[in-house]
């Protein structure tokens, strides 16, 4: 009888380790995957800025940034917000403008910092942070 209780508690115990494990690697697959998509979503984000050129990429400052929401399948979901499990905020911000020009127009010699930022919307916590700089010239 003691042997057969001594038995089912290394048989509980290796059970309950191989668990844990797997547990644990679940959990690291899905911060990989979620560190995957945010590097998708930030690229693209970047890439239709440059896209977009510098003078039709619009003045986005820290305090009112460029907001878009995607599921995890990068799907759009500015629509249904609640839904999305990836917000990318976009700032841009140029070193100069043109004075009394509505909307706001960068100088022909300005910088224009662009950084975006790719957060879960559960937390807010930040999966991904990419800034480049846009030039009258080029990238």
């Amino acid at each position: 009888m003691i042997e057969v209780m001594v038995a089912s508690m290394i048989v509980g115990i290796s059970l309950a380790a191989m668990v844990s494990t797997w547990y644990v690697a679940l959990n690291m697959t899905m911060a990989t995957n979620d560190q995957g998509v945010a590097y998708n979503l930030a690229r693209q984000t970047l890439e239709e800025i440059k896209g977009t050129g510098f003078y039709n990429t619009p003045e986005a400052p820290t305090s009112a940034p460029v907001v878009h929401y995607f599921d995890e399948n990068e799907v759009n979901r500015d629509s249904t917000p609640s839904t999305a499990k990836y917000k990318v905020s976009t700032v841009v911000i140029s070193s100069a403008t043109v004075a009394g020009v509505t909307p706001t127009r960068p100088d022909d010699f300005a910088v224009r910092t662009v950084s975006v930022t790719v957060s879960l919307s559960s937390n807010n916590s930040t999966l991904c942070q990419f800034t480049t700089y846009l030039a009258r010239a080029g990238i």
